[in-house]
């Protein structure tokens, strides 16, 4: 899956690191100085410090795959709670245990749903990545 606007950005990152005597493959610490001096000049809040800071543990492709599963999953939950006809408050105002109860139940309604989803996923990769045998068919 390509996140778009990454490949755009390549060569100024490159550019950057080049400029500052880096390479984009060199160690993290490096990177995080680099990151560093670019966020006072981007006007960076203490957020932007945290995402970048988890980026650089994490790498770019991990964090990425992280926030769209926590996408998925939040898109998940809105459709169950939906289809049950529950609202967020409507859970507020449930009793404590029924409201646990609940809950659970959701969740394990959204894990059964995200792993159908990318196990779809998965197969629709692995059967793009066929080669195809239909000729002129």
């Amino acid at each position: 899956m390509a996140i778009s606007g990454i490949g755009q950005n390549t060569h100024a990152y490159q550019a950057f690191f080049a400029q500052h005597g880096r390479t984009s493959e060199s160690t993290g610490k490096d990177k995080a100085s680099a990151a560093a001096q670019i966020l006072p000049a981007s006007g960076g809040s203490g957020k932007s410090q945290s995402v970048i800071d988890e980026i650089l543990e994490k790498g770019l492709q991990a964090w990425a795959e992280e926030k769209r599963l926590e996408k998925l999953k939040e898109m998940i939950k809105n459709e169950v709670m939906g289809e049950l006809g529950i609202t967020t408050e409507d859970l507020q105002k449930m009793d404590e245990v029924v409201r646990n109860q609940v809950e659970q139940r959701i969740a394990e309604m959204v894990n059964e749903r995200l792993e159908a989803a990318l196990k779809q996923g998965g197969e629709q990769q692995r059967g793009d990545a066929k080669p195809s045998t239909d000729i002129l068919a």
